[in-house]
């Protein structure tokens, strides 16, 4: 099982994350078209609890947070907490510095 953790406040350090730069824009058009739900709100229950910033920004601000772990403008997080399998070592994209 996967968890997404883009929209939770839970302290868990992803598993991975999805390059999503050349869909960031996409998605914030998608989510703007409910814009009853976010048109001038900058607040939305515990996971983005206000501030001054609208909700749109603040959820693009958190996506780059994300993608900053791997040298992204964007990403999407993921958890699991099940094993899984890599053929070698040296497949995995990870930073051996």
């Amino acid at each position: 099982m996967v968890y997404a953790l883009a929209f939770t406040e839970e302290p868990v350090k992803p598993t991975f994350v999805v390059d999503i730069t050349a869909q960031m824009d996409r998605k914030i058009e998608a989510l703007a078209a409910y814009g009853t739900q976010f048109r001038g709100k900058s607040g939305i229950g515990e996971v983005f609890p206000g501030g001054d910033r609208p909700v749109l920004e603040q959820i693009r601000h958190v996506h780059a947070t994300y993608g900053s772990l791997v040298r992204r403008a964007y990403a999407e997080p993921y958890w699991t907490d099940e094993t899984f399998m890599a053929e070698t070592l040296g497949g995995l994209p990870v930073a051996t510095f």
